[in-house]
């Protein structure tokens, strides 16, 4: 079998000469970028004066027997999204009453003129999941007004197209049509460009993928197993392959952006060996797929276990109960994934009642380990591993005997515990959500209700200013401020409208609003006569004290 390979450096405009066209394959990946990938294109476009060229990354083409038709391999959500671009000026041009240069524009980056049959062919065909959509109506300017019923692919298609006319229209809407045409055939055509690398056509999908992993391009785990489960599947009875294309589908519509080689990682590792890296993943679940019955039923397992895993994000899913999707909300503010293995098997095999408790644990531990302690997480993840293969193999089947078995080990202990809180600095300008996660369970050990943290009239009020006038420098001369800012005990809970009151006001005067402030928290432990270093750290010691009660867990005996 001819391995042999050719690489270039075309831009997008010699990508779309000479009659060239490309499909995306079946067993494909659906269109899955979103506003930040098409704003980071966007912006790069915008920058390109400046920069001379921009650089679009590697392209993987297969050869066909059709000598100007190319299979993408790796590289579509590029192509398609920057086709999606040219179509919305072309609507852009058309909305300007500038049909010559729209359809220009379309003959020349859109599609391919087939001098023998006489017809117009699309330079870009998708896979059957999102070809409705692109070829069907965003090439025909079709636009679908009603969405509800679409994929999630499809609608970003859709959804892509009016985000870049919107865009073309803000850009040029006191500029000529010759400039729209000129931002597309100085730009886009010129100045993006790929390290496109093309195959021969006697590899399969899943050769080509070991190939070129083999020479250097690293391409992800998902597209590895993807193409080497379904060639396994495909090669023997291809009439079965539909079926299984579109478990592979919906695992990546369930997922949305959630990468999917991190799932499949953490699927393999909650089932078989808890320590399985990414580098590593591929060579091992290549190696225990020895027939084609353990593909299907591989990729039947995964497409059964996705939606438990996305809902993992998502704590208003259907797969919660409401008490479980309190629990799930607290796991995100503390944004840990090294439970989720544990977790997703557990919802699996426990009944509610245990996978509660497990949540309750999980989340006591993570807040103890990851976010106060900031110990090893991979460390962690190991032990999680494990508990959740022993809960597979269903060996275990209570929280209770988990925890004594392999998960105690990574419960801080309560002065270490207390001491790292004690000292923790924590910045609101990226974690403002955890803070009030945090200053929320401390108003409940101080007798008041917890806070709905998604209030708009909740805030986290600075004691000592995030800007500090000198007044308040006077205060906290010898020691470096900033150092105070972002600690634990400089925190407390406000109402918004109060916070705004309050500002930078010395303490005198800001205390005098806390204490008609309606939390506990606020109006009970911010008594002191002034606010220096000693009183910031006084009051963290006193929270770290009450924090012990809060993120504690009670398995005192081992279970007969």
């Amino acid at each position: 079998m001819s391995t042999f390979l050719k690489q270039a450096q075309p831009t997008f405009g010699e990508l779309c000469g000479n009659g060239k066209t490309y499909e995306v394959p079946p067993f494909q990946r659906d269109y899955s970028w979103d506003k930040e990938e098409w704003g980071d294109l966007w912006q790069d476009l915008m920058e390109l004066d400046q920069e001379g060229d921009h650089y679009m990354g590697y392209l993987v083409l297969q050869e066909t027997k059709e000598p100007k038709k190319s299979i993408i391999i790796d590289g579509q959500q590029r192509i398609t999204t920057i086709s999606i671009l040219i179509l919305a000026a072309v609507q852009y041009l058309i909305s300007r009453g500038d049909n010559q240069r729209a359809d220009d524009l379309k003959k020349t980056y859109l599609s391919s003129r087939d001098l023998v049959r006489q017809i117009d062919t699309p330079k870009l065909k998708l896979n059957y999941n999102n070809e409705h959509i692109y070829g069907g109506k965003l090439m025909q300017f079709d636009i679908p007004q009603n969405t509800a019923g679409l994929k999630p692919s499809e609608k970003r298609l859709i959804e892509a197209w009016k985000y870049f006319l919107k865009k073309l229209t803000e850009q040029f809407k006191d500029s000529t049509t010759q400039a729209v045409t000129e931002f597309v055939t100085r730009k886009i055509d010129i100045k993006l460009f790929f390290t496109s690398i093309t195959v021969n056509d006697d590899l399969n999908a899943f050769k080509v993928f070991e190939t070129l992993n083999a020479r250097g391009v690293k391409l992800s785990t998902a597209d590895l197993l993807k193409n080497f489960i379904l060639s396994i599947i495909y090669t023997p009875n291809a009439g079965s392959i539909s079926q299984e294309e579109k478990k592979w589908h919906r695992i990546n519509d369930v997922l949305g952006k959630t990468d999917v080689s991190t799932y499949l990682r953490h699927f393999w590792n909650a089932r078989y060996f808890p320590g399985e890296r990414k580098s590593t993943l591929f060579k091992a679940i290549k190696g225990a797929i020895l027939k084609q019955s353990d593909a299907i039923q591989l990729l039947s397992d995964l497409d059964n276990s996705v939606n438990i895993y996305a809902a993992l994000k998502i704590p208003q899913s259907e797969v919660w109960t409401p008490e479980q999707s309190k629990l799930i909300e607290e796991l995100n503010v503390l944004d840990v994934s090294q439970c989720y293995p544990l977790l997703m098997m557990a919802k699996i095999k426990w009944t509610d009642t245990e996978f509660n408790k497990l949540l309750r644990d999980i989340i006591v531990i993570s807040f103890r380990y990851n976010t106060i302690g900031g110990q090893n997480p991979n460390e962690l993840e190991r032990v999680y591993g494990k508990a959740s293969v022993s809960i597979f193999k269903d060996e275990i089947k209570t929280a209770r005997v988990l925890y004594l078995t392999y998960i105690k080990d990574a419960y801080l202990d309560n002065d270490s515990f207390k001491n790292d809180f004690a000292n923790k600095v924590i910045n609101t300008q990226k974690y403002n959500g955890l803070v009030k996660y945090i200053l929320g369970k401390l108003e409940v050990q101080y007798g008041g209700n917890e806070p709905e943290l998604s209030s708009r009239q909740l805030s986290v009020e600075h004691i000592l200013p995030e800007n500090p006038t000198e007044d308040w420098a006077a205060h906290f001369q010898g020691v470096d401020i900033d150092n105070y800012i972002y600690r634990i005990g400089n925190f407390t809970l406000l109402e918004t409208s109060k916070n705004k009151e309050a500002d930078r006001k010395s303490f005198e005067e800001k205390k005098s609003i806390y204490q008609t402030s309606n939390y506990n928290l606020t109006t009970k432990t911010l008594v002191a006569d002034s606010w220096i270093p000693r009183s910031v750290i006084d009051r963290q010691r006193e929270l770290a004290g009450r924090a012990l009660a809060i993120w504690k867990i009670n398995y005192l005996f081992p279970s007969e």
